[in-house]
């Protein structure tokens, strides 16, 4: 979270700035190193990870300090994420309305609630529009006062938001967002998508919001993450306080670090504890006096603890800015990839024929290749 206050803003109050990213990595390590790596050097503290790289038992990779929020499974590839780097941000998972393609988050800021939403829908499943309308639907609070922002990849059609033609998805996309409210915040005409083997581009990551989220300075970020054929979205989220917040201060009562738990584990151990120290449904009937209450709370407390401590990472202080494998060598490379990139892009522009000997084009791909 960015702790400047801003007052260049039409509002009463000062506002925090709330720096937001949102990718697609294609499943692949390069993207996400190099996400991984914009994220710590920019101060990300929302990354919305489409088809994120995955690692072991389908779980999407990450780095200390940076959380990854997902929806729970071990027989589904998980396609839509969370990143959190922000300790002053409280996450909590609302895993009811969350599947392999749909992460829904609940966090905290100054009191007040934010839904987050990632998205991605497969491009050739013929169901599934329907299914993620029926499930941004079920996940849009009931409460007013509770703000909402959904991003990902859409992958669908529509004038509204740049595309030249309207697709079946994209008109049923639109009229859900008409008619649940929600603002389309993707502006100008630069694609999100661009295939690297036949150059064609397209508009198909979407950032939406409830009115009552405020959303700034969105754009297209083409050199953020140049290993992708997605192109980078960055956007602020400002809200309202009373005074600034220092990010590497951990604000949330949240001890632990939940994205990695095992919770069977957790629970049978958690279930062992409390047998072997008699605490069952007979024995809590028998209490009736305060301080028994008292004493069987603090021992509850004492077992929570003990098998959190054994089977979870603590939440700490962000301790460090810097990706391990980041060096002056791959910035750069990426320096050169995204001057190459730069020249074939406006030679395109230029209708200029680039075929296989084109010197631009070759350039380009010997540069994407080595980075």
């Amino acid at each position: 979270m960015d702790t400047r206050i801003n007052n260049n803003h039409n509002h009463s109050r000062p506002t925090i700035s709330i720096k937001c990213l949102q990718i697609n990595c294609r499943r692949a390590y390069a993207p996400f190193k190099e996400t991984m790596n914009y994220i710590l050097q920019n101060n990300i503290d929302i990354a919305f990870v489409s088809e994120p790289y995955l690692i072991n038992d389908h779980r999407p990779a990450t780095i200390n300090p940076i959380t990854c929020f997902h929806h729970h499974t071990s027989n589904n590839r998980i396609l839509a994420t969370i990143y959190i780097n922000n300790n002053t941000i409280n996450p909590i998972l609302i895993q009811q309305h969350s599947d392999s393609n749909f992460c829904v988050i609940d966090i905290l800021l100054n009191d007040r609630k934010l839904r987050l939403i990632s998205v991605y829908r497969p491009p050739n499943d013929v169901n599934s529009t329907e299914e993620l309308i029926d499930k941004i639907e079920q996940a849009l609070p009931t409460s007013t006062n509770h703000k909402i922002i959904i991003a990902g990849d859409f992958n669908a059609h529509h004038n509204a938001w740049g595309c030249p033609n309207n697709d079946d998805n994209g008109v049923l996309l639109y009229d859900l967002f008409m008619t649940n409210d929600l603002n389309l915040h993707n502006i100008g005409s630069t694609p999100t998508f661009i295939h690297s083997s036949n150059n064609a581009s397209s508009i198909i990551d979407l950032t939406l919001a409830s009115p009552q989220a405020i959303i700034e300075q969105w754009k297209v970020n083409p050199d953020a993450i140049i290993t992708s054929d997605h192109q980078a979205i960055e956007f602020n989220i400002l809200e309202t306080c009373e005074q600034p917040t220092n990010r590497n201060i951990r604000q949330s009562t949240y001890r632990y670090r939940t994205d990695q738990a095992n919770w069977d584990s957790i629970s049978h151990q958690f279930k062992t504890e409390m047998e072997s120290n008699n605490i069952n449904e007979q024995t809590i009937n028998k209490i009736h006096k305060p301080k028994e209450i008292d004493e069987l709370i603090h021992q509850i407390t004492r077992i929570i603890i003990s098998v959190c401590d054994n089977n979870l990472k603590k939440r700490g202080l962000i301790s460090s800015k810097k990706c391990p494998w980041w060096d002056n060598e791959l910035v750069q490379l990426k320096r050169a990839t995204t001057k190459a990139k730069h020249a074939f892009q406006n030679a395109k522009k230029k209708q200029r024929w680039l075929d296989s000997s084109t010197k631009i084009a070759n350039s380009y791909r010997y540069q994407t290749q080595i980075y």
